[in-house]
């Protein structure tokens, strides 16, 4: 149980420029935001300041989660809860700036990942649709 303000202020001016939050769902994100945060409070032993954690969701949510308030929670914060619970404490040195790349195990788009995607929307079966022609690229490299 918290007395006072809560934490509702702090997310609110943490996350008040988000390219993601916008009038249609404030209300709802505000809500979710804190919902999150409390679970990941708890879920780090209440290791991590309110600071340090609301500044690696805001990170997460703008720049890796483009949004997807299911990915920071479900993916993000739960890899990070895990470090924390491990033992981590490098955070504490960064505010919690930067610190989920020291984590991350999900694929990103690489350039073979893209280039895998690319052709199997544009080329099918017979890999040499005129998107790859044109562009000079050769997917009989790649194996199905």
């Amino acid at each position: 149980m918290e007395f006072g303000e809560g934490i509702a202020p702090k997310i609110i001016r943490e996350f008040c420029d988000s390219n993601y939050i916008d009038q249609g769902n404030y209300v709802e994100s505000i809500i979710r935001l804190q919902e999150i945060f409390y679970l990941f409070k708890n879920e780090m032993n209440d290791e991590i300041t309110d600071d340090e954690l609301l500044h690696l969701m805001r990170e997460q949510y703008e720049h890796l989660c483009f949004g997807d308030l299911d990915y920071l929670e479900n993916t993000c914060l739960s890899d990070f809860a895990q470090a924390i619970r491990a033992g981590y404490s490098g955070y504490q040195a960064t505010d919690g700036y930067g610190e989920y790349s020291r984590f991350d195990q999900q694929e990103r788009w690489s350039r073979e990942l893209y280039l895998d995607a690319l052709k199997e929307l544009f080329c099918g079966a017979d890999r040499r649709c005129l998107f790859c022609v044109s562009n000079r690229i050769n997917f009989r490299k790649y194996s199905f």
